[in-house]
């Protein structure tokens, strides 16, 4: 399985634009967004966002940021609860949109949004990963993960460049 992972797209259709045109994005199996994606007070809700996100829909898996709405799942046409898991192999993966302060086994993925700067490190044998935001960095590079059995990737949006790297 491969996964295209983002956050904190905060409506902007542009930005989506670049990311539904990455080869990475058209291949995923999957699509991880986590949180934060139509509202924020950036361009604000964007319907042209919301209908991209709707035709891939089915791929997606999501969490509901601090600055979606509740009524944001209707609009969208998939579910965005709180917290989210899955399986990848031998690891359990975990997705929430703020950073989650509880203890997790060594192996586990934990992942999350919220800060729009990206992170990516192994701490006490549990991966850590912020992919940044999409739209709105605050790190300076808009960015993007790629994740699959093997390991995860950070890539620059604009050039594609992979940022930090973490194999499994």
């Amino acid at each position: 399985m491969r996964y295209f992972v983002f956050s904190d797209l905060h409506g902007s259709a542009s930005a989506l634009k670049k990311a539904i045109a990455l080869p990475s994005f058209q291949k995923a199996d999957r699509i991880l967004l986590l949180g934060d994606i139509l509202r924020g007070g950036y361009e604000g809700a964007s319907s042209e966002c919301a209908a991209l996100l709707k035709e891939n829909k089915d791929r997606i898996l999501a969490v509901r940021g601090n600055c979606d709405d509740e009524s944001d799942a209707e609009t969208l046409g998939f579910p965005l609860p709180e917290f989210r898991g899955f399986s990848l192999g031998m690891h359990r993966v975990h997705l929430s949109h703020r950073p989650q302060v509880f203890s997790f086994p060594p192996g586990d993925i934990v992942m999350n949004g919220h800060t729009h700067r990206k992170t990516l490190y192994r701490d006490a044998g549990v991966i850590y990963v912020n992919p940044g935001s999409i739209a709105y960095p605050r790190d300076g590079v808009a960015s993007y993960a790629v994740m699959d059995e093997n390991g995860i990737r950070l890539h620059a949006l604009e050039d594609h460049s992979v940022l930090l790297e973490l194999t499994f």
